[in-house]
C-alpha cells in the first residue's frame, strides 16, 4: 500500500466537536459540504444553520444533504427559507404519499461527513441534535466519536460527497476503492453496499490478539457471526460494547439480538451493556493496530442498505486513544451472561424470537 499523509483529531463529546466545527465554518473561504442523517430543528441544529447562513453571506458555497427521514423535523417551509438565504440543500429519499410503498423509503443516507474548503473533514457517528450535547442534554448525552482529518485524503472525500450530491457526477474508480493505510470506506447507491462488511470480515479473519467493537446497534449477519466465532476459537479476545435496552434510543433492537449474543457468549465472546448512556459510537479495533471510525453499525442496514462512510486509521496515537476510550466505557458496563438471557420469561423469549425474524430491517 502507498502511504498517505493525514492528521487526525478525535472528539469524544458533541460539544467539543460542535465548537471546533463552528470555528472551522467561521474560517471557511470557499466551500462547505455537509452530509448528515439528522439535522434537528433544535438549539444545536439552529446554531449550525445560523453559522452556515453567515458563511453564505460572505460568499462561501454551502452544500447540505440531509436524510429526509432522519431530518424529518426540519420542515419544508424552513428548508425553502434556507434556500432563499443561499444554502444549496437536498433531501435524500423524500417520502411521497403518491408512492407510499417505494423501496426508496427503506434506503437512508446514514453518513455523517463535513468538508471545509476541501482542506478539513469530519467523519464519525455524530449528528446535529441536542442528544449529542452535554450543554443541552445533561447529564446523559450520547456516547459518540468523531474524527477530524486534514491532509491528502481530502480530494477523495470531496469527490465522494459530490458524487452523492449530484448523483451523476463523473465516476472515478480509483478514488472509490480504499487503497491507503489510512483511508475511507463508502457504501451506498453508487458503491458496493457490502464494502465495509468485506473489510470487517478481512480484519476479523486476520486478527491474532484482540477485537474491540463499539456500536449502537449490534445485529450482525450470519457470516459475520461465523467469523467472530472462528476468531474466538483461535484465541482472539473479542469484546463488544453496546447500549442496554434502558439506554438505547431503539430499545427493541436489544430484543432482536438476544439469540445472537447468547450464541456469541457461549463461544467466549464478551458482550457488555452500557447502563448509563446511549452508545451511538461506531468504532472497531483490531490487534491494537487498525481502527475504524464512522457511521456503520454492525447490522444489516449498514452492511447492505444505507449510505455509510467509515474512516480507517493505522495511526498509533489514534489507535491508543480509542483503546483507552473503550476501556473507560467498560467501567460503566455490565457484562451480559447466558444466565441472564436464559432467565428471561417465556413471553419475552417468544417476543425476542418474533423480532429476530425481522432483524434485516434494523
Amino acid at each position: 500500500m502507498t502511504d498517505i499523509s493525514n492528521t487526525e483529531t478525535l472528539f469524544f463529546d458533541g460539544d467539543s466537536y460542535f465548537e471546533d466545527l463552528c470555528h472551522e465554518i467561521q474560517k471557511a473561504q470557499y466551500s462547505i459540504a455537509i452530509e448528515v442523517y439528522i439535522l434537528a430543528d433544535d438549539d444545536v441544529g439552529q446554531k449550525l444553520l445560523q453559522e452556515l447562513i453567515v458563511a453564505c453571506e460572505r460568499g462561501v458555497v454551502v452544500r447540505l444533504m440531509v436524510d429526509a427521514m432522519g431530518s424529518r423535523h426540519l420542515k419544508y417551509s424552513k428548508i425553502q427559507k434556507l434556500k432563499a438565504q443561499g444554502l444549496i440543500i437536498k433531501r435524500y429519499h423524500v417520502y411521497s404519499w403518491l408512492n407510499p410503498f417505494s423501496k426508496k423509503l427503506n434506503k437512508r443516507d446514514h453518513r455523517k461527513l463535513v468538508i471545509i474548503d476541501q482542506k478539513t473533514a469530519y467523519i464519525g457517528g455524530m449528528n446535529f441534535h441536542e442528544d449529542e450535547s452535554y450543554k443541552h442534554n445533561p447529564p446523559i448525552p450520547w456516547v459518540d466519536v468523531q474524527v477530524k482529518i486534514t491532509g491528502e485524503l481530502l480530494p477523495k472525500l470531496n469527490y465522494l460527497f459530490l458524487r452523492q450530491f449530484f448523483r451523476f457526477y463523473p465516476k472515478n474508480r480509483s478514488l472509490e476503492k480504499p487503497k491507503f493505510p489510512n483511508d475511507v470506506i463508502v457504501s451506498g447507491f453508487y458503491f458496493r453496499r457490502s464494502r465495509f462488511k468485506r473489510f470487517l470480515i478481512y480484519q476479523i479473519k486476520s486478527a491474532k490478539q484482540n477485537i474491540r467493537i463499539l456500536t449502537a446497534y449490534f445485529v450482525p449477519d450470519l457470516e459475520t457471526i461465523y467469523h467472530l466465532i472462528q476468531a474466538s476459537q483461535r484465541g482472539v479476545t473479542i469484546e463488544v460494547i453496546t447500549s442496554s435496552h434502558k439506554t438505547s434510543d431503539v430499545p427493541f433492537v436489544n430484543r432482536i439480538h438476544q439469540p445472537i449474543i447468547k450464541f456469541l457468549i457461549q463461544n467466549d465472546i464478551q458482550v457488555y451493556y452500557h447502563h448509563k448512556k446511549m452508545i451511538h459510537s461506531k468504532v472497531c479495533g483490531f490487534d491494537n493496530k487498525v481502527v475504524t471510525v464512522g457511521s456503520s453499525n454492525l447490522n444489516h442496514r449498514s452492511f447492505f442498505i444505507d449510505l455509510e462512510i467509515d474512516y480507517i486509521s493505522r495511526n498509533p496515537e489514534t489507535v491508543e486513544k480509542l483503546k483507552s476510550h473503550f476501556q473507560d466505557l467498560k467501567q460503566d458496563c455490565n457484562q451480559v451472561t447466558v444466565e441472564q438471557i436464559q432467565n428471561r420469561t417465556l413471553w419475552n423469549k417468544w417476543i425476542d424470537g418474533l423480532l429476530f425474524l425481522i432483524r434485516r430491517y434494523f
